[in-house]
């Protein structure tokens, strides 16, 4: 298997890690509670609560949590594999990314993004769709 949860949950962490000298604001927060509660379902394996905290996020305008439920979709992690819904979800928060980085914004979800949350989340939905492209050669 190309794509694995743990990977995607080490390399969050990493950046998380890597971004903690170099921030002088509450992580936490700029991630966004509900992703963070569905980071905490996943580590114990509760894939269902984890999903409905991406989703959440999704829905109160976090574009991290468009893509983690992208990867919930794609992975079928608390909900069954659907890889249109996935990629639904990645392109959605790629053109919220881009319209932030255009200053434009859409609404409340771009204009509260932070540049933690724009890289992570950009780096998500890349990540996921080359999975879901390279499941898709190989299948």
């Amino acid at each position: 298997m190309l794509f694995n949860l743990h990977r995607l949950v080490l390399l969050l962490g990493f950046i998380w890690l890597a971004l903690t000298p170099l921030r002088a604001f509450d992580l936490d927060t700029s991630l966004g509670p509900q992703a963070l509660q569905g980071f905490e379902a996943l580590q114990q394996h509760n894939d269902r609560e984890a999903f409905k905290d991406f989703k959440r996020a999704h829905e109160n305008g976090n574009v991290l949590g468009t893509t983690l439920l992208g990867i919930a979709y794609m992975e079928g992690r608390g909900t069954k594999v659907d890889y249109y819904l996935a990629k639904t979800y990645f392109d959605s928060a790629l053109r919220i990314l881009k319209t932030w980085r255009e200053g434009s914004g859409i609404g409340n979800m771009a204009s509260s993004l932070t540049p933690l949350q724009s890289s992570t989340a950009l780096l998500v939905a890349n990540y996921g769709l080359a999975t879901m492209a390279a499941r898709l050669r190989h299948a």
